[in-house]
């Protein structure tokens, strides 16, 4: 009796062995942005989105790909210009981080608001999930226009129903450790910070709102 229970036991061992449990399901999550999201002067790997991915492979969901669609220099009237092909990445979830680069020309915070609400339109239009992330307005805007400028990610996350990242660089802004030269751009280990501190935790949550309404 002993030995058939244990042929059980191995048979069972082997079959596991041979046939894992699947994998959870593919989720594909566009990173759409400027150089905070591009990674300046990093490698791929380094980039939050790059290491955001990692996070959430760590976190289980072994499904996950992040797309990184960030490009230097981007405003948020160069996003509205690239979105056929940002929206033709067919994401369950898009991270817009959009803006710095309208704040620190100081462009008109209207046409910032109106290029932003185009984006989170077309995005969603698919029925995908949008986060929006802001952005502190920088040091060399501060005053009214940067009181305005933080505003429009505040106003349209609460019209849109939107949920929003307040500050994309939280914890790590004018910090020397975690900065490039420059102390705009994160280094890598600012990304690290961006990715498994600030974004992956609120991506996480979308994650399984999806999967409650999918049962």
């Amino acid at each position: 009796m002993k030995y058939i229970l244990g042929l059980l036991v191995i048979i069972i061992i082997v079959i596991t062995l041979k046939d894992p449990k699947p994998t959870e399901r593919s989720i594909t999550i566009t990173a759409f942005g400027d150089s905070l999201t591009e990674g300046y002067r990093l490698t791929p790997q380094e980039s939050y989105p790059a290491q955001l991915e990692s996070y959430l492979k760590e976190k289980g969901y072994t499904g996950v790909r992040v797309i990184n669609k960030g490009v230097s220099g981007n405003t948020t009237s160069d996003g509205v210009l690239r979105l056929d092909d940002v929206y033709g990445t067919n994401a369950d979830i898009y991270i817009i981080a959009l803006g710095a680069n309208d704040g620190l020309r100081r462009m008109s915070v209207d046409d910032m608001r109106r290029n932003l609400e185009t984006v989170i339109s077309k995005l969603r239009s698919n029925g995908a999930t949008v986060i929006l992330a802001g952005v502190d307005a920088p040091a060399l805007v501060s005053g009214t226009y940067g009181k305005a400028f933080e505003q429009v990610y505040e106003d349209i996350a609460t019209t849109h129903n939107v949920t929003l990242i307040a500050n994309l660089l939280s914890g790590v802004s004018y910090r020397p450790s975690l900065n490039l030269e420059d102390m705009l751009h994160p280094n890598a280990q600012g990304y690290a910070i961006v990715a498994k501190d600030t974004v992956g935790p609120v991506v996480i949550k979308e994650i399984q709102k999806l999967k409650k309404l999918e049962g």
